[in-house]
């Protein structure tokens, strides 16, 4: 009788190891839920404890590649039931990788750092450096995912992404030259979207390549969201600007929408000044108005051009008021000069509020004894005495 039932039991053996072989084949054909199946049916059938840890691994793994509720859980409890076994490395990718299709990147990060790569086939290797590098990568731990881009930037599947992201790690360091060029590659190897032309802009900018930069720009332009197209305008329009197009500076400086909505005196500054050298004075002396509070170089500038322009527009008063602001800073000496004179000149035209003319301009004298226009101001010093009968 004993012999009988081992008999049955080899039979039944024989059976299962049949069926899980079948179920592999599927497995190995994508068919995961018909794999799934038939790993069901012969699991409670199966003594072999080996064999059954091999199905409980398929099991899990199967329910990770159809995304089923709960797939990582039973990915979890296999490794908890079996810590030596062979399959718990391929267990900790598997579930990695679930993670990352996932985009849950914190749960990625806590799988792949798991896994042991002497063990992974060529192609398993490639996947996990992509996946692991990007998943550093969105959790800001630059010098890790640098390290694993490296080495897939020359695969075929994986190399342009790579290239891409470590173009982008470049970008975030301030490292333009080399950002750009890897940009560059990226895009000659297919990698679209992914704001490479915002980033080739904004690059070029700041390595001075005003005509890339304006090229790059416009090319984004239209497939950019409202905050990179605020940022696009604020590169073009400055682009321009440096490139002394004022016209067309105008143009887009107007588009930009400000740092969290707000404008700063450069950004008032540049508008104004673009408005200056086209001869829209109106305009200007609006946008120099907004300098306020600024203790700097470019108020100081803001304040002496919105001074030429109110001369420009014949409104003296307002000038003079402009040219003081501008003797009252010390960024640059060359323009402060020119203010003061500018100031001292008014002031003996149309008189001053705060100070008696003769006061005004012998302070020019005191504080320029060296100054071209000292015989000038004398003369008009000369004159303010005798006007007043001093």
């Amino acid at each position: 009788a004993s012999i009988h039932v081992n008999g049955q039991q080899s039979q039944r053996s024989v059976d299962v190891l049949g069926k899980y072989q079948e179920a592999l084949h599927l497995y190995d054909q994508n068919q995961f839920e018909a794999a799934t199946n038939v790993l069901k049916r012969i699991y409670p059938k199966t003594e072999n404890d080996q064999l059954k840890s091999n199905i409980e691994y398929y099991l899990a793994t199967c329910a990770i590649k159809l995304s089923a509720p709960d797939a990582d859980l039973a990915m979890e409890e296999f490794i908890i039931n079996h810590p030596t076994s062979l399959k718990t490395n391929k267990a900790y990718l598997e579930v990695g990788n679930y993670y990352f299709s996932q985009k849950d990147f914190s749960k990625t990060n806590r799988w792949l750092a798991k896994v042991h790569t002497s063990s992974l086939s060529r192609d398993e290797l490639k996947t996990y450096q992509f996946n692991y590098g990007y998943t550093n990568f969105r959790t800001k731990n630059y010098d890790k995912a640098q390290q694993l881009f490296e080495n897939v930037r020359n695969d075929q599947k994986y190399g342009a992404q790579a290239k891409y992201y470590i173009g982008f790690i470049a970008y975030e360091e301030n490292e333009y030259q080399s950002a750009s060029e890897l940009f560059d590659e990226a895009r000659s190897e297919g990698v679209k979207g992914n704001n490479i032309s915002y980033f080739q802009s904004d690059m070029n900018f700041k390595l001075g390549n005003f005509e890339k930069a304006i090229a790059l720009g416009l090319e984004q332009l239209p497939k950019a969201n409202a905050r990179e197209r605020s940022q696009l305008n604020k590169i073009i329009g400055e682009s321009y600007f440096n490139l002394k197009n004022y016209s067309k500076a105008i143009e887009y400086l107007k588009e930009y929408r400000g740092n969290r909505g707000k404008w700063n005196n450069t950004d008032y500054y540049q508008l104004g000044f673009a408005y200056y050298e086209t001869g829209d004075y109106e305009s200007a002396i609006t946008e120099f108005s907004k300098i306020i509070d600024g203790e700097d170089f470019v108020s100081q500038n803001g304040y002496y051009h919105l001074a030429k322009a109110y001369l420009k527009t014949d409104r003296k008063t307002q000038a003079l008021n402009a040219f003081k602001n501008v003797t009252e800073m010390d960024f640059d000496k060359e323009l402060k000069q020119d203010a003061y004179l500018n100031y001292a000149k008014l002031s003996y035209e149309i008189g001053n509020a705060y100070t008696s003319v003769p006061e005004v301009l012998q302070s020019f004298i005191n504080t320029y004894p060296e100054s071209n226009s000292k015989a000038l101001i004398e003369d008009l010093l000369i004159d303010s005495f005798l006007t007043s009968k001093n």
